[in-house]
């Protein structure tokens, strides 16, 4: 069954469970935090003071946080903060980052900024970071994509969408962003998904499936649909006018026109008699409201689960 993870939409469920603050961020990166949060796949900074995560999501992460969330979406946190770890980088200052680095640095998912340095303090680069998540996904720089352009096979993949490049400013909002549709993608030469090979280790959280519609990229047709309504002619008809000689007051109907009361007369028991009066014909249009419809493109929808990507059995 196929299984696309999008991040588009509002997590209807997750947004009930969890309250949200006030971020810059955009909206896909806020509701892809708030999934691998539900998950187990990320922590975030901290929690205010209402006790809810704070995903800093606006800020340009380190190489040290870059490959630490790269080990916590993988579901290796605990094996990574089990062992020692050897590595050739003698800048490793912060200590907590060590053992994810080491893990990383163990199983060929980051190289350093030299043989000795691993440069952890500083910026991560939006390639650097799709870089660590191919790896994980089990291609290989310099043969299935090069570092410098990883962004190329993301977006092949689908776990990119051509908005990323050189120029990008990377921030945390678009780690998770690209961590949560990396969760859709299947690992190479296996028909098996990240989400699925994090399932059967028994990583993620257990949750109930919030089903939502999601709009397949590309798909979809053109249907009528009704914008507003209109008054159109759709034809005439001929009609008596009826005109008192007394009163001047003219009628299209002889029941209101018979013992009509004079309009200027203050004596309402004042009447006009039916005999004196002028009959003429005239002539008027038959009108009738109709619908409008315009021809919209609609896109094909698929129900997927908003926490995990699961689609609909």
């Amino acid at each position: 069954m196929k299984k696309r993870i999008m991040s588009l939409l509002a997590l209807v469920l997750i947004l009930s469970l969890v309250s949200v603050p006030a971020y810059a961020a955009s909206d896909e990166a806020t509701t892809s935090a708030q999934a691998l949060y539900q998950l187990g796949l990320f922590n975030g900074t901290g929690k205010d003071a209402q006790g809810n995560p704070v995903f800093d999501l606006d800020r340009t992460p380190t190489r040290y946080e870059a490959v630490t969330l790269l080990v916590r979406l993988l579901g290796r946190t605990n094996e990574a903060e089990s062992k020692e770890w050897n590595t050739p980088f003698t800048d490793l200052n912060a200590g907590w980052a060590k053992p994810y680095v080491g893990y990383a640095y163990a199983n060929k998912l980051t190289s350093g900024t030299s043989g000795t340095t691993y440069g952890g303090a500083g910026n991560a680069t939006v390639s650097q970071y799709i870089t660590f998540v191919l790896r994980a996904l089990g291609y290989e720089s310099g043969i299935d994509f090069q570092w410098d352009k990883a962004w190329e096979l993301s977006d092949k993949l689908g776990i990119t969408n051509g908005q990323y490049n050189s120029t990008t400013h990377f921030t945390r909002g678009d780690v998770v962003i690209i961590s949560f549709n990396a969760l859709s993608a299947k690992i190479k030469n296996k028909d098996t998904t990240l989400f699925e090979d994090l399932t059967a280790r028994g990583v993620v959280k257990e949750h109930t499936h919030n089903y939502i519609e999601q709009a397949i990229p590309g798909s979809g047709h053109y249907e009528q649909v009704q914008v507003g309504t209109e008054t159109v002619v759709v034809g005439t008809e001929k009609y008596w006018i009826i005109e008192c000689k007394c009163c001047r007051q003219t009628f299209d109907n002889s029941d209101d026109f018979n013992w009509h009361t004079e309009p200027n007369n203050p004596n309402t028991d004042v009447k006009c008699w039916f005999a004196a009066s002028n009959m003429y014909q005239r002539k008027r249009e038959i009108t009738q409201t109709q619908p409008v419809y315009e021809n919209r493109w609609v896109e094909d929808t698929i129900r997927v689960c908003s926490i995990c990507g699961q689609q609909e059995p």
